[in-house]
């Protein structure tokens, strides 16, 4: 989850014109080259709500899949239960 925070991160800070010049495992530092405000938290948090959001949504398939399978196999065992994702 925490390579989604750092795309949302990224995301937001170049799209206010900051480029990324170092990159830490817990971390990088952005420059641009004029005065520009920094993004604040709430664009972050909106980005990555949308990054995450878009993940499951490219995932609904599989995960519909994965939960007949599981739905399937505990029936098969006799045992009756829904699990929902």
């Amino acid at each position: 989850m925490e390579l989604v925070l750092h795309k949302a991160i990224e995301n937001t800070y170049t799209k206010k014109g900051f480029r990324p010049i170092l990159c830490y495992d817990d971390g990088t530092v952005y420059i641009s080259k004029k005065k520009t405000e920094l993004p604040n938290k709430d664009e972050i948090v909106h980005k990555l709500m949308n990054l995450i959001e878009s993940w499951i949504d490219e995932r609904k398939d599989k995960i519909a899949k994965i939960k007949r399978s599981l739905v399937l196999s505990m029936i098969d065992d006799k045992i009756y239960y829904k699990y929902d994702i």
